[in-house]
């Protein structure tokens, strides 16, 4: 399975676990994933707390990827994108949602890909519901996307029936 990558939300909850570290470490090692095709979503409300942020380092320095969920709708500051051990910032759907309307929303989100390009940040365009999104997002040069256009979310067991063959997954 080396082209499957698994993006987890993650709660504030477990990041304050001291032992969350070691877990995230002791699962990788249990199912044989590699460490960088997991990216571990936190929201920016999340980054306030230092102890927090120590965490961050921790998974990092195994080789977990960290990427801001939600980027641009709560506590947006460029300080964390200076400062910070992400890989990723994932653009809000609330801008996604009428970038082919509302000329503002699209300024943005050109902004915060180009931003996050210049800080060697992949960015990942999220909510992507329509082909005219997609192709947005597309000519914006968004290093990936997600949304329902794709594919709404689905339990496990339909997923794998779904893509099993594209990611290379066998039982």
């Amino acid at each position: 399975m080396n082209n499957l990558y698994l993006s987890v939300n993650t709660s504030a909850r477990q990041f304050e676990s001291e032992r969350f570290p070691t877990i995230i470490t002791d699962m990788l090692e249990y199912y044989s994933f590699q460490p960088e095709h997991l990216t571990l979503e936190i929201t920016e409300r999340f980054l306030i707390k230092q102890s927090n942020i120590e965490v961050m380092n921790k998974i990092k320095n195994v080789g977990v990827r960290i990427s801001i969920d939600d980027f641009g709708t709560s506590y947006s500051s460029l300080q964390y994108l200076k400062d910070l051990p992400i890989d990723e910032l994932k653009i809000d759907r609330s801008f996604i949602s009428d970038i082919d309307s509302n000329i503002n929303n699209r300024k943005i989100v050109e902004m915060i890909i180009m931003l996050g390009h210049q800080l060697e940040l992949t960015v990942v365009g999220e909510g992507v519901e329509t082909k005219n999104q997609l192709q947005l997002l597309k000519q914006m040069k968004c290093d990936r996307v997600q949304g329902f256009f794709f594919s709404k979310p689905l339990p496990l067991e339909k997923f794998i029936q779904k893509y099993a063959k594209t990611v290379g997954y066998k039982r």
